[in-house]
């Protein structure tokens, strides 16, 4: 009888302020679509999902959350434990860049796991409105210990990229489950990592 590949079980969160392209960026990553209505987020989005890779299997949770501040504390417990962060800014907002710092001290107080944070610098096919200089935000980056990647969901650039980045670098956090029976592969054969189960794409925070 065949080795079972180890399965991972793995906790993502999606963070930043509302407006900043978090949902979309999800969205790309998971589907290649983008659309341009706002849909704002309410509280936080959950999804699960299995990527299968070539020698693991990592099920996946990820929490898609509201950037709005009246929902803030009502999230919080929804990234407590989570292994992997993906902090989004819009560079056209300059406000949204200042939030980082807001948003560290909160998974700094509420995750005490050390999760791995990626931080991504999101509506780069605007670049013409940037309000963030490029060096800049790779500074802060830098002076955090953190990754940082420049990402625009509408066109895709660096999407893929950031998310596996996401995936590989979290799982150093976790060990793996148990085996589970259920096998979900995806339809070109596990080349990249990518969301298993499809939806209808939406856009939004």
């Amino acid at each position: 009888m065949a080795n079972r590949k180890p399965t991972y079980l793995l906790k993502l969160a999606i963070l930043g302020d509302k407006q900043v392209g978090k949902t979309s960026l999800l969205a790309r990553f998971e589907h290649d679509c983008f659309n341009p209505t706002y849909l704002h987020t309410k509280g936080g989005d959950i999804t699960e999902k299995l990527i299968e890779q070539e020698k693991r299997s990592l099920k996946v949770t990820v929490i898609d959350s509201a950037g709005h501040k009246y929902v803030r504390s009502l999230i919080k417990t929804l990234y407590r434990d989570v292994h992997g962060i993906m902090l989004v800014f819009d560079v056209t907002n300059r406000n949204t860049f200042k939030a980082l710092e807001k948003w560290m001290t909160e998974i700094n107080v509420v995750n005490a796991g050390n999760p791995y944070i990626v931080v991504v610098a999101n509506k780069t096919d605007l670049q013409e409105h940037s309000k963030v200089p490029s060096e800049e935000a790779a500074i802060y980056a830098a002076r955090q210990d953190l990754d940082y990647i420049e990402c625009s969901a509408k066109t895709g650039l660096n999407v893929t990229a950031a998310f596996d980045r996401l995936l590989e670098r979290a799982a150093y956090n976790t060990v793996p489950a148990e085996p589970i029976s259920t096998s979900i592969r995806l339809s070109n054969g596990g080349s990249k990592n990518d969301m298993a189960t499809k939806k209808p794409c939406c856009g939004g925070s």
